[in-house]
């Protein structure tokens, strides 16, 4: 109910509500992999340096989309953090290339975070086994501009 509330609080369009609820009935049919998916990450999550667990919730919508492109795509990812998201992706996808963009600086959105050097070395912690995994410490500004 909180979704629909802000939906409307934030006056969206009807298209978005029917995707919205087409989304939440979709779900009802893959409720299981999605929980699967989710649990299954948790678990790997165990032996890594996660302080803030904000993709687990979202596995399921990137195993989906990312399992309909090439085995050997490379993959994006502009705000690292701990490298929640990248690790899943390089997980399930071992053949894809992930780069991983961030400047590990304190932004306006994580100023209660902590301290983002430790937030640096947790990312780098968990990436250690996951050859497939770049990091490119830089802004995005400065990134696009290379």
């Amino acid at each position: 109910m909180n979704k629909i509330i802000f939906l409307v609080k934030s006056k969206a369009s009807f298209s978005i509500f029917l995707y919205f609820f087409k989304n939440k009935i979709f779900n009802i049919f893959v409720k299981r992999k999605i929980i699967k998916l989710k649990k299954n990450h948790q678990i790997f999550l165990k032996n890594k340096k996660i302080t803030n667990n904000f993709f687990s919730a979202h596995a399921y919508n990137f195993f989906y989309y990312l399992s309909k492109l090439k085995s050997n795509f490379d993959y994006l990812e502009i705000g690292s953090y701990e490298g929640n998201s990248a690790i899943f992706v390089a997980n399930n996808f071992k053949f894809s290339n992930i780069y991983c963009v961030d400047n590990w600086k304190i932004t306006e959105e994580y100023l209660n975070h902590g301290d983002f050097s430790q937030i640096e070395k947790n990312f780098d912690y968990n990436i250690l086994s996951h050859k497939n995994i770049i990091k490119l410490k830089n802004s995005s500004n400065k990134f696009f501009e290379n």
